[in-house]
């Protein structure tokens, strides 16, 4: 769904934190600067932080995956 190809199931587990991270009431995954918060937030939980460069790899290739 949106630019950002989550499947429904993950959009709905990470609505909230994005609405939340937002400061809105309801997160649409076809909304550009919501998807781009959703694929932040979404890259950080599989392991994307800090300036590792393989953490971050990781974390897209899990994303990809």
């Amino acid at each position: 769904m949106g630019p950002a190809q989550f499947i429904p199931s993950t959009w709905k587990g990470i609505m909230k934190r994005v609405a939340s991270a937002m400061g809105i009431s309801t997160p649409d995954p076809w909304n550009p600067p919501d998807a781009i918060m959703a694929s932040a937030l979404f890259l950080s939980d599989l392991g994307g932080i800090g300036d590792s460069y393989t953490a971050q790899i990781r974390a897209a290739c899990k994303y990809y995956g």
